[in-house]
């Protein structure tokens, strides 16, 4: 239970979200993202404090859902 409780307080930092970001925009602008692109910025994106990062992540997420 303790893992489990330390797994859902583990908060990425604005400036390592921003940094996958930037590597995921990278690779969107030249037509290269690739699923782990993809879900590296999204589990990033998953474990912000913001609400709209969360919902951009579980986006993401889906899109790797769906598309196997």
């Amino acid at each position: 239970m303790e893992e489990t409780q330390l797994l859902l307080d583990d908060i990425v930092l604005p400036e390592e979200i921003q940094r996958y970001r930037a590597v995921y925009e990278k690779a969107a602008e030249a037509s290269q993202v690739t699923d782990q692109n993809k879900f590296s910025f999204a589990y990033c994106l998953v474990r912000s404090k913001a609400k709209a990062d969360v919902r951009s992540g579980l986006q993401l997420l889906r899109e790797l859902y769906d598309s196997t």
